[in-house]
């Protein structure tokens, strides 16, 4: 491992994760976080909070929101990568980018704060994909190209455990 050189990057439930150790974790050089960044009233106001491990206790109390857990590792390099239908308010996260620029650019490093954008829903596209990977190379020193590899996928449907029965019942109801 290059200790000079390591990124995080992660999306949705990994979005969160990269955004919290981009905060605690200083040896990380870049951070890329995807399908998460947005604000708190933006979220209230659309789909309302969900999966609790992403929301830190009496965070909002306390006036913690989102733009905070990238501001407090400024100045070092990070990318929000956002989709336009994502249930994470792309409106929230253009506010949160908008608001991190002007404190980054404060702090004379409005070009170490980055925004990639596509349409789709919670999901990753190659657009964004090949922005992460120019990313990367661009902050990290690494000599590769930034093309999404075509890869053979695993069908889905191999992964799947449960029998039929199972399967149903699992999606049937929600806590």
């Amino acid at each position: 491992v290059d200790m000079e050189n390591i990124g995080a990057t992660g999306r949705s439930g990994g979005g969160t994760q990269t955004a919290w150790l981009g905060v605690f974790e200083d040896r990380l050089k870049a951070t890329a976080i995807e399908n998460y960044i947005t604000t708190f009233r933006r979220l209230i106001q659309s789909i309302g909070f969900q999966d609790a491990e992403q929301h830190a206790s009496y965070g909002i109390a306390n006036g913690l929101d989102f733009p905070d857990l990238v501001v407090a590792r400024a100045p070092k390099p990070t990318l929000i990568i956002a989709t336009e239908a994502d249930f994470f308010n792309i409106q929230g996260a253009r506010e949160t980018y908008e608001e991190i620029q002007t404190l980054y650019a404060k702090l004379g490093a409005k070009d170490q704060v980055n925004w990639q954008s596509d349409i789709a829903g919670h999901a990753s596209t190659p657009k964004n994909r090949e922005r992460l990977y120019e990313f990367f190379l661009e902050h990290l020193s690494t000599p590769k190209d930034n093309q999404d590899l075509k890869i053979d996928l695993i069908p889905a449907e191999s992964l799947v455990v449960l029998d039929k029965v199972h399967q149903k019942k699992m999606f049937e109801h929600t806590v």
